[in-house]
């Protein structure tokens, strides 16, 4: 009788726990996302703006659907046309140089054996914001903050103009470029699941 009676305590907290933690997310909508009269995003209303006329780019964001899966249905996730080539939408594809286009014509042939994802590995911010699951932008004055579904990463993008401090610049990285929000930035990206707790930093 003990037993029955610790499961059954058990179960009334787990389901008052499952409860909150279900409401947190997809019934949460986003406050100042311009709306139809459904509810849903006005996707074709003015661009957000920020206090200072910046874009506002808070919210939640997945790639655009634009690849259909196949009659049966797709293998694993609807994945867009990006997923697959990242220039899919440009006249004359992206413009390579000699080096990447063979690197990626080395890496179409191997049929992407080394893809850091393989491994369960941060996949670099092309494959992350062309993997069709949830991420969510958090933009306040000086830095950008998304949180993303694919391997529980973040990533903070400054937009203050401050350049990386040099000791954690990678050396093979770029050096910062206009970001077309009339500054320069910088971003670095954690993956929790890493027990080094090492720090990717990217330079934009």
């Amino acid at each position: 009788m003990t037993i029955v009676l610790r499961l059954a305590a058990l179960l009334v907290v787990v389901t008052a726990m499952s409860v909150p933690a279900f409401a947190q997310w997809l019934t949460y909508p986003t406050a100042g996302v311009p709306r139809l009269p459904n509810g849903s995003p006005n996707l074709q209303a003015p661009t957000p703006r920020t206090a200072d006329g910046k874009p506002d780019f808070s919210g939640i964001w997945e790639p655009e659907k634009n690849r259909p899966c196949p009659p049966d249905g797709c293998a694993d996730m609807q994945v867009p046309q990006e997923f697959l080539n990242i220039g899919y939408s440009l006249k004359d594809g992206p413009p390579y140089q000699a080096w990447a286009l063979e690197a990626r014509k080395s890496r179409q042939e191997q049929n992407g054996k080394d893809d850091p994802v393989s491994r369960c590995l941060p996949g670099g911010i092309v494959k992350l914001h062309t993997t069709p699951q949830l991420r969510k932008f958090i933009q306040i004055p000086g830095v950008i903050v998304t949180l993303n579904e694919m391997d529980a990463t973040y990533r903070q993008i400054f937009t203050d103009g401050v350049h990386c401090r040099q000791s954690v610049r990678r050396p093979s990285r770029a050096t910062p470029s206009a970001n077309g929000m009339g500054t320069r930035s910088s971003s670095s990206q954690r993956d929790f699941r890493m027990a080094s707790g090492s720090t990717e930093t990217a330079v934009l």
